[in-house]
């Protein structure tokens, strides 16, 4: 990606839809469902400044109408290490909510934090196809983190 951004490419969205299993401070670790998104441009042809929203749901019960909802809004940079691999971190904020029976209730909000590794598997001057690990969590009151580990696929324009 980064080699073709010398060519005049700024500007980045991306959009990926995950599964993923983990979930600290509970007691199972049900199927979680995930969206990310983000915006952003490209400061030099190896790092990218963004504008990251993870969005995170997990079913509270076994008929799927109680579900917690975590919100991740982050700034953060992405780093091309070699020429289709890179790695990212973003810092920010964390809103948690329960939706129960379609009515969504907020929890609480606290801080957020992201790590990420990825490889792009295709690149064209303007589409990449990427695989990535991402990590990232929630920090609210009374110690409570929800974190969330993810190997998924991800779709950026140019």
């Amino acid at each position: 990606k980064y080699a073709l951004c010398e060519k005049g490419c700024n500007c980045e969205i991306e959009t990926d839809l995950h599964l993923h299993f983990h979930c600290n401070n509970c007691n199972e670790t049900p199927p979680t469902v995930a969206f990310g998104f983000h915006v952003g441009t490209m400061v030099n042809p190896r790092l990218a400044i963004l504008g990251e929203i993870w969005g995170q749901a997990r079913s509270l019960d076994d008929t799927g109408e109680v579900t917690l909802n975590q919100t991740l809004f982050m700034i953060g940079a992405q780093y091309w290490l070699a020429e289709r691999f890179w790695a990212k971190v973003a810092i920010g904020g964390a809103a948690l909510s329960v939706t129960e029976y379609g009515e969504n209730e907020s929890i609480d909000e606290g801080n957020a934090g992201m790590l990420a590794l990825g490889y792009e598997l295709t690149s064209s001057p303007s589409f990449a196809w990427d695989l990535q690990f991402k990590t990232g969590a929630g920090f609210y009151e009374n110690d409570e983190t929800i974190a969330t580990t993810t190997l998924s696929t991800g779709i950026t324009w140019y």
